[in-house]
């Protein structure tokens, strides 16, 4: 099940949104989504501010679920210090929104009585909660996953034009960013850590996407500084849509034509540090 509003509940239940704990962050951060031939596999990180829940994890008294709501749904109790999950395809679609959560359960009978993470109301009663086996414990934010039949995974995508009367450009699709070149060779493939060494070209293409992805969506608002994601519909183009997630997954809440640069280093990982570090490596390799 996934919780994707705030909820009453008997026993006190650590959520972003929840007041039931002094510190009260559980949150999920997706890094990574990539597929094969038959499975589709995620890489995850997760955050817990609460010692008391973290230590119920640790004795095995907790368990940590990974849940996915698409058109079909899946969950998998996780080991400990388990941050990769593979799904087979056979199993999920990523043609459909798909929503990730994490949920805390619990394995045995729990009392809060050592709980001193706790607000305030609870600190006269705290001895009398004692949930059973298998209650809600937490659950974290919502990391979403706009589906498209057209490339639901690709952001980036990369062909040559002989044609182009320029060496490189930037063209927008309807669901990716494409990087067209005028040559095979300004791709740098016969260079090492190519990923990286490309970062130059991924930046300029996610640059040029986030401004149009500005311009979309101030229809009405020009007299706005900065336009608040949360409050966004859906998009018009899957590009557009794929960036909203992504934003709001990496926990980015406003964007303005100011604000792209920050937005590119958070969303891409430290884009331009990779790049450097690309470039220093293969300078140190010259020679060699």
């Amino acid at each position: 099940m996934i919780y994707k509003k705030e909820a009453s509940f008997p026993n006190p239940v650590l959520s972003n949104t929840s007041t039931n704990y002094k510190e009260n962050d559980f949150i999920l951060d997706v890094a990574n989504l990539t597929e094969n031939e038959d499975m589709y596999t995620f890489e995850f990180s997760y955050e817990i501010t609460s010692s008391f829940v973290n230590r119920l994890i640790s004795a095995g008294k907790a368990n940590l679920i990974f849940v996915i709501q698409s058109q079909d749904n899946f969950f998998k109790i996780l080991e400990k210090g388990e941050k990769i999950v593979s799904i087979p395809k056979n199993r999920l679609s990523l043609s459909y929104r798909t929503t990730i959560q994490l949920l805390i359960q619990s394995v045995d009978e729990i009392n809060f009585s050592e709980c001193d993470d706790l607000n305030d109301f609870y600190e006269e009663i705290r001895d009398d909660i004692t949930i059973e086996r298998n209650n809600l414990l937490g659950y974290s934010n919502l990391v979403v996953f706009e589906g498209s039949e057209n490339k639901p995974l690709e952001l980036i995508e990369r062909k040559v034009d002989p044609t182009l009367t320029s060496s490189f450009k930037v063209e927008l699709g309807t669901s990716t960013i494409i990087l067209v070149f005028k040559d095979e060779k300004y791709q740098l493939n016969d260079i090492m850590r190519n990923n990286s060494v490309m970062n130059m070209y991924i930046y300029e293409g996610l640059s040029r996407a986030l401004y149009k992805f500005i311009q979309d969506n101030q229809n009405g608002m020009e007299n706005e500084e900065f336009i608040e994601l949360n409050s966004l519909s859906e998009q018009s183009t899957p590009l557009n849509q794929k960036l909203l997630d992504l934003m709001l997954n990496k926990g980015i809440e406003d964007i303005d034509l100011e604000s792209i640069d920050r937005i590119i280093s958070i969303i891409s990982n430290n884009i331009i540090e990779k790049f450097v570090y690309s470039i220093r490596e293969v300078s140190s390799n010259v020679g060699d």
